[in-house]
């Protein structure tokens, strides 16, 4: 087996039997598979990467997509993880452009609110090299939102109370070290309207826009739009999506430079499309009409009379056809050989010269 294979494999088995490997990335449920998680760019484009860790140290894989060879790797001290940021187990972190990556200490099973919120915030050079600042703390519980394209301005949900339903965006200001002082709101809608479980998320390919969809907690559910740039939010209703348990299997897809934003129900079926400009939200077109099919003079036979024929055929044959369901991988590929053996500072095995990078 080619090393770059079996080095992704021992990557995976040492996950497996890592302590805490059930560890959630920081929302206020339990997320399984938040060790296993990897990240890309928006885009696709780039290396991908994941977290090992043994509960003292954290090892940040960087992967080539192709071929799944380790292009890198960088130690820190600490248990961290990519973070999650959706209950399907979609995961983010790293910056449109792939200049930086943002790491978060997982709570400890069920603790919430948490006292304080941990992060690791990972340099990606030109060249692929990988330099890690200090660990920095917040006092008080949050988990990761969103990374802007030049990953300067870091995007937190900070919960206020003992309710997973109360929590505000904030904005960390990398330039400056610190919080905004100032919430980033939604125009016009009432604190504490905004409420629920975020579902699944889609990002558009430059990293600007955060689109997330919530349970709305019994109510409406919705998009929460994030402008990542501008510092501002949508809250954009969708009256179309079941607020049963399909919500549970709805989804949203946005093409690359797409300005259309397609919402799923159960089965994968359209229930609404977004215009990501206006934020207008508009029913499916129905579906055209078709008069059923008439023999022909040529002694056609009818839609009815080919069904019956289709049943007795596999009556007789026995055949029985099963549907497979399709899971997300958000693992990555098994490898059996390890990294290199990690380095004990922060610091990419492939950088030399050492040198820290500050905020």
């Amino acid at each position: 087996m080619p090393r770059a294979l079996m080095s992704v494999f021992t990557a995976c088995a040492a996950l497996a039997f890592a302590p805490g490997a059930a560890g959630a990335d920081g929302l206020p449920v339990p997320v399984d598979g938040a060790e296993g998680a990897s990240v890309t760019q928006p885009d696709g484009g780039g290396p991908r990467y994941t977290t090992v860790s043994n509960g003292q140290t954290t090892t940040l894989l960087q992967i080539d997509q192709d071929g799944g060879e380790i292009l890198g790797s960088l130690t820190v001290d600490g248990h961290f993880t990519i973070p999650l940021v959706a209950t399907d187990g979609t995961a983010s972190g790293i910056s449109g452009d792939g200049s930086r990556l943002v790491l978060i200490k997982p709570r400890s099973g069920l603790q919430f609110p948490r006292e304080e919120s941990s992060f690791v915030v990972v340099d990606i050079r030109e060249d692929g090299r990988m330099r890690a600042q200090p660990p920095f703390a917040l006092r008080g519980d949050f988990s990761f939102d969103a990374l802007s394209p030049d990953g300067l301005s870091l995007f937190l949900i900070e919960y206020t109370t003992r309710d997973y339903n109360d929590y505000v965006v904030r904005e960390y200001d990398f330039a400056e070290g610190g919080l905004v002082s100032e919430p980033v709101l939604v125009p016009d809608e009432e604190p504490g309207e905004m409420r629920g479980l975020p579902q699944t998320r889609v990002t558009s390919a430059d990293g600007r826009w955060e689109y997330t969809l919530y349970d709305g907690a019994g109510k409406e559910p919705f998009i929460h739009g994030l402008d990542t740039v501008e510092s501002t939010s949508v809250c954009i209703d969708l009256p179309q999506l079941d607020t049963g348990r399909d919500i549970f299997s709805a989804g949203l897809t946005l093409p690359p430079g797409g300005d259309t934003l397609s919402v799923t129900g159960k089965g994968g079926e359209l229930v609404a499309t977004v215009d990501t400009e206006t934020f207008e939200v508009s029913d499916p077109p129905a579906p055209a009409s078709s008069a059923p099919a008439e023999p022909g003079d040529d002694g056609g036979i009818s839609g009815v009379a080919v069904g019956a024929i289709a049943a007795g055929i596999v009556l007789v044959a026995g055949t029985a056809i099963g549907l497979r369901r399709r899971r997300r991988d958000t693992v990555l590929p098994a490898d059996p050989f390890g990294p290199e053996p990690p380095e004990t500072h922060a610091e990419s095995q492939s950088d030399p010269d050492r040198e820290r990078v500050s905020n």
